[in-house]
């Protein structure tokens, strides 16, 4: 990476933390803005990576209601939906014992979860499927005692089913341990903008995501940041959102989302690449 004349980050702290690892492991000094080895600046930057815009609502428009969200509907109980990779990085676990928690409080909702397969054959992969499994026991029996509906699927789905799901969640539940950016709530946020303001959903995500940092001004606007580490906290976070609380997604976070997209993102790193030094 030192080889490199300019290295972009997710985020300022992603900075900082490369900044220290390149000190202690290779001996390269911190500059302003750059680190300095065997003699060459190399630069360094947060360039938060943004959506394709156009695609998610063109998907979106087209996308038919699923089946699931029609039963949802019908059964007068808020969609509450869970899209990711099944990794360690995610926090499934730890959001499915939340869902228990807050069914166990009487909450009734129905929620769908889907974690594409990764890394199959893994052992440390293998563990958490374990843990994934003994959560959702947990939380299928407080489904059913609550009135709710619970499923979660293992499974790779098509882009245009993830985008109806983002579009027709009244909650999107992310709640990444770590990550780089996380671009689920990016996604769910434009697709949600064919909704009326007053119908939106409420997005959480993981407080150490990086779409939690660069979108840090819209805790009232849809994003919500939780800690997936504290269960009671992250519960009681999406029983709010459950009600539409502290606020749904506004044209406001979408406009940012649109200012920061995938083209103005690529754009903005090139245009420092080819700058002065």
């Amino acid at each position: 990476m030192l080889g490199a004349d300019l290295i972009g980050f997710q985020t300022a702290a992603d900075v900082d933390r490369f900044h220290r690892a390149a000190l202690e492991m290779c001996g390269a000094a911190p500059l302003d803005g750059a680190v300095l080895h065997h003699g060459r600046r190399v630069r360094t930057a947060a360039f938060p990576v943004g959506i394709d815009i156009e695609d998610v609502l063109d998907v979106a428009r087209k996308a038919p209601v699923s089946p699931r969200v029609t039963a949802a509907r019908a059964a007068g109980l808020p969609l509450v939906v869970g899209l990711e990779r099944g990794d360690f990085t995610k926090g499934i676990p730890e959001r499915l014992a939340a869902l228990t928690r807050a069914f166990r409080r009487g909450a009734r909702f129905a929620y769908l979860g889907i974690a594409a397969p990764t890394r199959e054959g893994v052992r440390a992969y293998d563990a958490l499927e374990a843990a994934v499994d003994l959560a959702l026991t947990h939380a299928r029996a407080a489904a059913a005692s609550a009135g709710g509906t619970f499923s979660h699927v293992r499974a790779n789905v098509g882009w245009e089913d993830v985008v109806a799901l983002q579009r027709d969640a009244d909650v999107v539940f992310t709640s990444s341990l770590s990550d780089g950016q996380n671009l689920v709530p990016l996604q769910a946020a434009i697709a949600q903008s064919l909704r009326p303001p007053e119908s939106r959903a409420v997005i959480l995500t993981g407080r150490d995501a990086g779409v939690a940092s660069t979108f840090s001004r819209f805790g009232f606007d849809g994003l919500v940041a939780i800690d997936p580490l504290d269960e009671p906290a992250m519960a009681e976070a999406f029983c709010e959102a459950l009600a539409g609380l502290p606020g749904r997604v506004s044209d406001r976070f979408i406009q940012d989302i649109r200012r920061r997209d995938a083209h103005a993102w690529a754009t903005g790193f090139l245009a420092v690449l080819e700058g002065p030094c």
